[in-house]
């Protein structure tokens, strides 16, 4: 084939694909005019064309369509190169990253990066001047990738995506590009909605005022698809306006959602018309204008309109959203059995999908969607008036990505014979399990199970005045002051000063203390032979060990053993006795700028007799992970290192390893295996921090991957710890479990003491310590205790000196950050 019958076959069988049958047979000429031809130009140019048709293909091979699309473009980019065709190469770029972008082989962010970096390359390579719409589009495709990533920081990546779309509608304006701008415009509007940077009612001031500037445009256009997503991206944008009457908002969005109904009607465009469906039947729940009775039954209305296409085995995710809506507006008439009956259908469908998914991405979708709507089954149980009931409905519903993760993926009714039934803790033991309601103004409500109790198994105490809004004003950031857990929190991130935290996590326990008086009560209560307590924490109350409130110091701190739970399963083992067990494995100052750290390993490596220590830059991540795959079974995996916590995307938090590598959530579930006795110690900052906003009942961080990866137990930090405080602290662990102690019998123990220390206590600390493990731990038995105290502003190798009779460490910074997660 010459070069003009190339260019007519291109022309027969180009265009889009409509069905995978019309697409495989226009893949079968394809592939027969291949074989009739050597590698060359137009060899590529039939390549380039077999990548497009395979890259739309549709059906259950889908998957497989696109691995070959991208094996296509990769060889037409053999062919062309931005110095010797930059155009061609630009558009096989760009065409190459939406291969990337739906590929479902391989994890999800990495996927993206290639799309990422595919696009980034044509604005590296491609002069504006040379195709300005070619240009503009990579850019306002790059936007859309930036707020779809999956790593890096998500308030970086939207105000990246921003300066993408700004720069792409340089070029597409509304008198030369009008779709273009209007798609553009509204992306650009979506990322001012969701923006984490700034002021929040300005970000949505600025969105809305986008959105009715592009439907201006669209307005002159023929009513289209982008003019309907317009107006239901606009409803949306006003049902959420802080700005403004809150009614006038209300209307306003229901306005615009019956206006993309006038485009998006079920026989054409059935997904999109149960979206907009789906909308209205959260703003008539809303709506405070008209008939409150008639506007709840025009909520169902719709709600079930957008349930009769988003069925359960179409749009799993979407099903479980318009269930959630759909309870939510059951409530408010006061249909409990219904909101009951809803709950109860999710968990059951949840219970069964999650085992057979492979898909850790979709999996955390699923479950996300699905605990609001659980929480709401739960208040509808207790308002029966069927705590029991509705405390083991809760803790079934904990934990299923725990359980999901271990291989087990059972649904709640399927617990195996061994273990212990969620309503039944174990003799000796209480379980407090917290929920959340999704929404304000409902009481949290919090459980009390204890089998000793034979007089009141379970007790429900409602926390009155602690809802979801008071939640969020104690632990939320709130723009312009320090007031909030998270407002001081990023103080201590940012400019390394302990004063904001420490003052907001004053406020935050003498508020929760008050809120807490019915459940000190109870655990008063409780019979004398209870002495180990398990916490089911829910939602932002995951950041807030309980022995920091007051109430809670003096109630469980000095009586009970306490660990969180991560599920519902009970893990006997968690408060067994350890034997005396001596195989360790440190991993400590991997990045070279934690002094104490260091000596805190070399401390460990010579308390226990052939420990294996990966110190400074020997423990690379590939060095660490050999260690642990050779190790054989270990009784104690301990890093003391930096750790990070990715608040949007959990999957890329992690412990900082040696030359800058960062062993990532996903990582340790995919690559570590450990036996059921292991013991993991996390000395490092925010180690135990969980995903609460789109997870609130799973320990969705660091802790749950050690556990999915087989460990009996993690102790880590909810909080950046102090260095050399820490370093006490966990000498004293090891102390008590060497001494037979369990994981949180021993945690205790150390933090007691910690905090009770004075300073002659700590120098005799470093007295009677084995020789080789003061020397390894630079510990100096000279009469200055106060060497250890961690002072912020004090450099490592000149610390104050200070009183024997000084309690150095008595606040709660130092020691209450760490908890055990089983």
């Amino acid at each position: 084939m010459d070069a003009d019958a190339i260019d007519r076959f291109l022309d027969r069988v180009g265009g889009p694909v409509e069905g995978e049958r019309s697409g495989l047979a226009r893949l079968a000429e394809v592939d027969e005019a291949l074989a009739d031809l050597q590698e060359g130009e137009n060899w590529a140019a039939l390549q380039l064309m077999r990548a497009n048709i395979l890259v739309q293909m549709p059906g259950e091979g889908a998957a497989d369509y696109i691995e070959q699309a991208i094996a296509s473009y990769e060889r037409t980019l053999r062919f062309c190169s931005p110095e010797t065709d930059p155009l061609t190469w630009a558009r096989v770029m760009s065409n190459c990253s939406v291969a990337w972008r739906r590929r479902v082989k391989e994890p999800r962010a990495a996927n993206l990066e290639r799309a990422m970096d595919c696009l980034a390359s044509i604005g590296d390579h491609l002069e504006r001047e040379r195709d300005p719409r070619l240009w503009a589009s990579s850019q306002a495709n790059l936007g859309n990738a930036f707020l779809q990533r999956i790593v890096g920081d998500p308030r970086e990546n939207i105000e990246h995506a921003i300066g993408r779309y700004r720069a792409a509608l340089e070029i597409f304006n509304p008198r030369d590009y009008p779709d273009l701008y209007c798609r553009c415009a509204a992306n650009l509007a979506h990322a001012y909605e969701i923006r984490i940077a700034g002021d929040r009612e300005e970000n949505m001031e600025d969105a809305i005022a986008l959105g009715r500037l592009a439907l201006r445009i669209c307005d002159a256009l023929p009513a289209n698809t982008e003019w309907a997503r317009l107006h239901n991206n606009l409803g949306s944008m006003y049902r959420s306006r802080i700005a403004g009457n809150r009614a006038d908002n209300v209307e306003s969005a229901i306005g615009h959602y019956r206006a993309a109904l006038r485009v998006w009607k079920r026989a054409r465009f059935a997904d999109d018309w149960a979206r907009v469906q789906h909308n209205l039947g959260v703003a008539y729940r809303k709506r405070s204008r008209g008939d409150a009775g008639a506007n709840l039954k025009r909520s169902r209305v719709h709600l079930r309109a957008a349930l009769s296409v988003r069925t359960l085995e179409r749009f799993p995710t979407d099903w479980l959203r318009s269930q959630h809506s759909l309870a939510l507006t059951e409530m408010q008439t006061g249909n409990w059995p219904q909101v009951e009956r809803i709950a109860r259908e999710v968990m059951r469908f949840l219970g069964g999908a999650i085992a057979g998914l492979g898909n850790w991405y979709e999996m955390r979708r699923l479950i996300g969607a699905a605990s609001a709507t659980k929480n709401l089954g739960v208040l509808a149980i207790a308002e029966r008036g069927n705590p029991a009931d509705a405390f083991a409905f809760l803790i079934e519903g904990r934990g299923l990505v725990h359980r999901a993760l271990l291989g087990a993926g059972r649904a709640p009714a399927a617990l195996g014979p061994d273990d212990a039934k969620p309503g039944f803790p174990s003799p000796g033991e209480a379980v407090i399990a917290f929920c959340v309601p999704p929404l304000d103004g409902r009481d949290l409500p919090v459980f009390v199970a204890c089998s000793d109790d034979r007089a009141h198994p379970v007790r429900l105490a409602r926390l009155t005045g602690l809802d979801r809004a008071a939640l969020e004003s104690l632990f939320e950031c709130k723009a312009g002051r320090e007031s909030s857990w998270l407002d001081g929190y990023q103080v201590l991130l940012e400019q390394g000063d302990p004063t904001a935290f420490s003052g907001a996590m004053e406020r935050v326990a003498e508020a929760l203390d008050g809120y807490l008086a019915p459940l000190w009560q109870i655990l008063d209560s409780l019979p004398v032979s209870v002495r180990r307590l398990r916490i089911a924490p829910s939602g932002p109350l995951s950041l807030f060990p309980p022995t920091m409130v007051r109430g809670g110091e003096r109630k469980i701190m000095h009586r009970f053993d306490l660990a969180s739970a991560v599920g519902g399963l009970s893990n006997a083992s968690t408060f067994a006795a350890r034997n005396a067990g001596r195989r360790l494995l440190v991993v400590a100052d991997p990045t070279g700028d934690l002094p104490h750290s260091r000596a805190e390993g070399k401390m460990l490596g010579a308390l226990f007799q052939g420990a294996s220590s990966l110190l400074g830059k020997r423990a690379t991540k590939r060095h660490v992970l050999d260690a642990i795959s050779t190790a054989g079974p270990l009784d104690y995996l301990h890093f003391a290192c930096h750790g990070r916590f990715r608040w949007r995307h959990p999957e890329a938090s992690g412990l900082l390893m040696a030359g800058g590598e960062i062993l990532q959530l996903s990582e340790i579930l995919g690559r570590i295996r450990l036996g059921c006795d292991t013991l993991v110690v996390l000395s490092a900052c925010e180690s135990g921090i969980a995903e609460y906003r789109e997870l609130p009942d799973e320990t969705y961080g660091l802790p749950l991957a050690f556990l999915g990866a087989g460990a009996s137990a993690v102790i880590c930090s909810l909080w950046p710890v102090p260095d050399r405080s820490t370093r006490v602290l966990m000498l004293k662990l090891y102390e008590y479990l060497h001494a037979g102690a369990s994981p949180p019998s021993a945690l205790r123990s150390a933090q007691r003491w910690l905090r009770d220390a004075l300073g002659d206590e700590l120098q005799s600390l470093v007295q009677q310590l084995d020789p080789r493990v003061r020397t390894a731990g630079e510990l100096s038995a000279a009469p200055s205790p106060m060497r250890i105290k961690w002072v912020p502003d004090d450099p490592p190798d000149d610390p104050p000196d200070g009183s024997p009779g000084e309690r150095p460490f008595a606040h709660p910074f130092h020691w209450a950050g760490f908890v055990c997660i089983a």
